[in-house]
This record gives structure tokens, C-alpha cells and sequence, in this order.
């Protein structure tokens, strides 16, 4: 799938498949397939904007400066989302350790500011509490019980703190790899050892956040203000747990009644699951939505579901940026990384042991 044999048939060998230089043919078919397609469609774009134009004559870049005065489509910023939401308008994406590691670093150091203004800042502290409170579970719970939940979510805005220097962790550990290695990673080989298993332990934290942040927003989102009239909550005395279950509207009629709710349920589940939207649509999907949609429609999504999907987002671009690397990583098993990565995030994962996968 690249180089002077693009396109041609190959022996079957599992390095090179599981590395994607070679794709298997029923793959590769459609692959080939919807390059042609785009080709084709890209063409009539172009002999549209060259229409009317005096092929005889000098060339000109007057019509080409004449329709890009209108301006291009492109919808406003509203919330930090994944570069992928802007794919029409963004380079093609390539492997930047630096990058990455300059976006794990933000987002360790806001975390790290919320928790050091709740610790010194008095009415941030009760301004967060108020937002916290809004929960429909801590609303309805006895004082006690809502005291503890409160104290519960702050401990979770810890947990994301430690996590980001986790990540952080891990990246540094991969940029010294690939200074040192990357003389040697080249197309069509193996990856130079170290520096493969410091990808595959990277993607394996990623994704297992990725699973781990979406349970969460399964929990919030039904307990937020601009949600939760759509909701149930039955209390379950045996088990001293809540049962949330959604009213009326399946998922397909969602779509057509309510694209704010329906964009937020396909964004949580689990991330490689094949039936599921690429999060790169939805969340174009959503910034096209807030965009146009009326000010009371977007103002259901409060500044706490903001902050969640942007850490969302976040975690996805970083995902989707290690899985892009050429050649591919292999994938680890966590007990692998349990057992021979001795750095600080995989320490503090054994300890506490709530990856999966």
C-alpha cells in the first residue's frame, strides 16, 4: 500500500500485514475503490472552477481568486475539540512526538491549576461545588450522601490530574526512544524494539482511558440540567444503587428529534467497536450542530460537559495520532506491560489496576 509496488498482489507475510504495508484483499479493493472514487469527484471539482476559462490564453488565477473572496465554509471554535473536527482545512497529519507531547503537557497543567485553585481559591471551591451539586443522583441524595459524592467527584478530578502526568510520562519516554531510534524506522521494516513497545504501552493507555471516559459521560450527561427531563432515576433499595433509564425516543428517532442528545449517546461506548460512528464525525457532527442550532439548545451543554468532552477529545487525538505511525505498532498485553515497563504510570497502574485491556 505504498511506494513503486502500490496496488500490486503480494505473498501473504503477518509482519508486513500486521504493520500495514500490505492489506488483505477485500480491504485493499475498497480502498482502492474510494481513491478512485475521490479522484473522480475531486476532478469535477476542479473542472467546475475551471469552467468558462480561455485555455488559449495566459495562465490566470483570476476566477480562482474570485471564488475564494467569497470565503470558505468553516464553522467557529466553540470548545477545544479534536484537530480531526476541521479535516477539510488541517495538513495531512503526521507523526510529531512534540506535539503530542506539548498537548499532554496542557492538559496536565490545567488539570493541575483547576485542583491548585480548589485547594486555594475559596469561591472557585463553592462555585465548583454549585456545579458539582447540579447532579440529578447529589440534588436528590440526603446531605450526607450528597457531602460524600461531591468530595467523590473532586477525588475523580484528581484521578485526571494524575492521569494527564501519566500520559505526559509516556511521552517523554517515547520521544527519547524515537531520537534515539529514529535513524532507523523506515517503511516496510520492523520498528526498531524499545521504541515499538513504547508505542504499543502508550496506545494501551490511551484506549483504555478512551473506554473509561466514556463510561463516565454514559453516568453525567443523564444527570445534567439540559438532559436529565429525558431520564428516569428509580432508586434500588436492595442494592443501594440508582437505575437510570432513558424515556420514549430510541436512538434512530433521536436523531431527528433531539441531535444534541443523539451526537452525546454515540460519543460514549466503547471506541473500536465497528458498529459505531468514527468520534472524528461526531464531533465534527457536534461543532456543526452548537454552531447553528438556537442559543437554549446550546446551552445544554454546561461547562462541565464541555471540560469532559474536550478531555475526551483530547485523549482521541493522541489516540488516533499513535495508531496513524508508520509502520504500525504491535499490540501489548497489559500483563506484558505490567511486567517489563518499570516506569512511573505503569507502576501506579499496577498498584491501583484499572486497565483492562
Amino acid at each position: 500500500m505504498y511506494g513503486p509496488r502500490y496496488g500490486q498482489l503480494s505473498p501473504w507475510v503477518a509482519d508486513l500485514a500486521h504493520r500495514s504495508d500490505t492489506i488483505g484483499f477485500p480491504r485493499a479493493r475498497l480502498i482502492l475503490e474510494a481513491q478512485a472514487r475521490l479522484m473522480q469527484f475531486l476532478r469535477r471539482v476542479v473542472e467546475q472552477i475551471l469552467q468558462g476559462i480561455d485555455l488559449e490564453g495566459p495562465g490566470s488565477s483570476t476566477k480562482w481568486l474570485e471564488t475564494t473572496r467569497l470565503g470558505f465554509r468553516k464553522t467557529g471554535d466553540v470548545a477545544f475539540w479534536s484537530s480531526y473536527t476541521y479535516q477539510p482545512f488541517s495538513a495531512p497529519p503526521i507523526f510529531n512526538v512534540d506535539a503530542m507531547l506539548s498537548l499532554a503537557k496542557a492538559r496536565m497543567d490545567a488539570t493541575g491549576d483547576h485542583l491548585l485553585l480548589l485547594q486555594t481559591d475559596i469561591p472557585y471551591m463553592r462555585r465548583q461545588i454549585k456545579l458539582v451539586n447540579e447532579c440529578q443522583i447529589i440534588k436528590g441524595a440526603p446531605r450526607e450522601m450528597a457531602y460524600s459524592l461531591i468530595m467523590q467527584d473532586f477525588l475523580g478530578d484528581i484521578e485526571v490530574n494524575l492521569y494527564w502526568k501519566r500520559v505526559f510520562d509516556e511521552f517523554e519516554h517515547l520521544k527519547r526512544c524515537y531520537i534515539r531510534f529514529r535513524d532507523h524506522i523506515h517503511p516496510g521494516e520492523r520498528l526498531p524494539k524499545k521504541y515499538d513497545k513504547a508505542l504499543g504501552a502508550l496506545e494501551l493507555l490511551l484506549v483504555n482511558a478512551m473506554h473509561s471516559r466514556s463510561a463516565h459521560l454514559q453516568a453525567i450527561i443523564p444527570q445534567r440540567p439540559g438532559f436529565r427531563r429525558h431520564w428516569n432515576f428509580k432508586e434500588d433499595p436492595e442494592n443501594e444503587q440508582i437505575k437510570i433509564s432513558r424515556k420514549g425516543d430510541t436512538l434512530t428517532g433521536l436523531f431527528y428529534k433531539d441531535p444534541l442528545e443523539w451526537c452525546l449517546m454515540q460519543l460514549q461506548g466503547p471506541p473500536d467497536d465497528q458498529q459505531r460512528f468514527d468520534h472524528a464525525l461526531l464531533f465534527a457532527f457536534l461543532d456543526e450542530h452548537i454552531s447553528t442550532c438556537k442559543a437554549s439548545d446550546r446551552a445544554r451543554l454546561d461547562e462541565t460537559l464541555y471540560e469532559k468532552l474536550s478531555d475526551y477529545a483530547a485523549i482521541h487525538e493522541l489516540l488516533v495520532a499513535v495508531r496513524l505511525h508508520r509502520p504500525q505498532n504491535t499490540n501489548r498485553d497489559i500483563d506484558d506491560v505490567y511486567q517489563n515497563d518499570d516506569r512511573k504510570a505503569w507502576r501506579y497502574e499496577q498498584k491501583n489496576h484499572q486497565l483492562t485491556e
